[in-house]
């Protein structure tokens, strides 16, 4: 194969898969909120698939678990010798099959242990078997795989992986305390820390504090801008809280606007109210405030109740924890 063939191979490949997200975001999403629903309302749940679809599906069941979830994944062989025993009339069953008629899971779902779960299915085929005994059908979009022969399981199996996300954070926004179960179901690791770690813990670590007198001069302000290298200058009344803050985008905004630096005092051009954070907070908070909003943020101050800074906390902080 040439190297432009190949390049070509990729790019469609890439392609088709965004053709698949826009296939699944317009004409699924009644049919991913069912799927939640069904799966919220349930007491135990099940995933099922064959082949690379089994990865999907235990992808999922653990990923269920980690938010709190009872969940499992059945082996369709595993299951006809006696972990079959797992189904129960409140559990929901997640099957992944793009054919819609895989042996195995034919053959299991026919066993009258079965019948008394709900039935949630993701496939290509609207017509197959599988379909007539969904309680909630998720369909795959109908696209060719991503080699040449049109055989890998590859197209097929990153829709699967991203209806099984999405079903999994809609059911993870229906529970108020996911984010408390993560941090006890993920203590190592980056999730772990992301929630364990407060901003004091962070803000510890650095010796100064980017601040000025609130009534100084814009000169005196870039100075410190410039000498603690943070990204931000906090203007502090005399009791040491926070009246205001200016960023490097401020300045470059000012010089912009042909504004005359010289004569302008910190108090003439500083945000005031800006967003804060507390120091009790998790990183994870503090990052969901820098990022949730129209103009992400890359620092933030950190204040006491009575607004008293304590010092800034940076994207950088974050995410190299």
């Amino acid at each position: 194969m040439s190297t432009l063939h190949l390049k070509r191979l990729l790019e469609n490949a890439l392609r088709n898969q965004a053709r698949a997200m826009e296939y699944i975001a317009t004409t699924e999403i009644d049919a991913l909120g069912n799927a939640v629903q069904c799966i919220v309302q349930s007491s135990h749940v099940v995933t099922l698939g064959v082949g690379k679809s089994a990865f999907v599906a235990q992808k999922m069941a653990a990923s269920l678990i980690s938010i709190g979830l009872d969940a499992r994944f059945l082996h369709a062989t595993d299951a006809l010798h006696g972990d079959i025993g797992i189904i129960r009339p409140s559990t929901t069953m997640v099957i992944f099959s793009k054919s819609g008629e895989t042996k195995e899971l034919a053959s299991l779902l026919a066993v009258e242990q079965m019948q008394q779960a709900d039935r949630i299915v993701v496939t290509s085929n609207r017509q197959s078997s599988f379909v007539r005994s969904a309680d909630v059908l998720v369909c795959l979009p109908d696209l060719p795989e991503y080699d040449t022969d049109n055989l890998l399981p590859t197209s097929s199996t990153t829709s699967s992986m991203a209806i099984a996300d999405s079903i999994i954070a809609g059911v993870a926004s229906q529970n108020a305390t996911t984010a408390d179960i993560l941090r006890r179901t993920h203590p190592q690791g980056a999730i772990g820390r992301m929630l364990t770690t407060t901003v004091r813990e962070v803000i510890d670590q650095h010796s100064t504090i980017p601040s000025i007198a609130i009534g100084a001069r814009l000169t005196e302000a870039i100075s410190v801008l410039n000498s603690e290298a943070r990204g931000i200058v906090c203007g502090v009344n005399e009791a040491g809280r926070l009246q205001g803050i200016m960023t490097d985008g401020d300045i470059r905004r000012l010089v912009q606007q042909n504004a005359d630096i010289q004569n302008l005092h910190f108090a003439d051009v500083a945000t005031r109210n800006p967003t804060v954070v507390h120091p009790e907070a998790s990183l994870h908070q503090a990052l969901r405030l820098m990022e949730e909003r129209e103009r992400k943020l890359s620092v933030l101050p950190v204040v006491s109740h009575d607004m008293q800074l304590l010092g800034v906390i940076q994207l950088h902080d974050v995410v190299s924890m």
